[in-house]
């Protein structure tokens, strides 16, 4: 859960906008067939197994054929805001916060050097295109 929390909150993804496509009753509720299906529209890139383990967490007791993609949704966007806290504005709002590791995208001197010089000559070969585009149109 942890892995799509931190892509929902990086990216900005309303996963529920995902889902309800698959709901034409309005129920709450979708197969379990179409709920991967939505997993992937969301661009999760999720394993098989962390698919299944969520269909299983989130299977319906009302149709075993289903899951609670209204739960799943809610659970995932509690990283943007505490869920009824318009109508109960004292409830404690715990921000989710990433896990570290993904903050240590860092590079040693030696990466930012080559990073510098590759998108200098990237620079560089760009504006020779342009030129070359230019005296041809003009």
């Amino acid at each position: 859960m942890t892995k799509i929390k931190t892509k929902v909150i990086k990216q900005r993804i309303r996963v529920l906008e995902f889902m309800r496509d698959y709901d034409a009753l309005k129920t709450g509720r979708m197969l379990k067939t179409t709920f991967p299906r939505a997993l992937d529209l969301c661009s999760f890139q999720l394993e098989p197994e962390e698919v299944d383990a969520l269909v299983k967490k989130y299977e319906s007791t009302k149709d075993k054929n289903c899951v609670e993609y209204l739960k799943f949704s809610d659970d995932v966007e509690a990283v943007f805001t505490t869920k009824g806290l318009e109508k109960e504005p004292t409830l404690p709002v715990h921000p989710f916060v990433p896990p570290q590791e993904v903050d240590q995208n860092t590079l040693t001197p030696q990466e930012k050097t080559t990073l510098d010089l590759a998108v200098h000559r990237l620079a560089e070969r760009v504006r020779e295109l342009i030129e070359i585009e230019f005296d041809r149109a003009g």
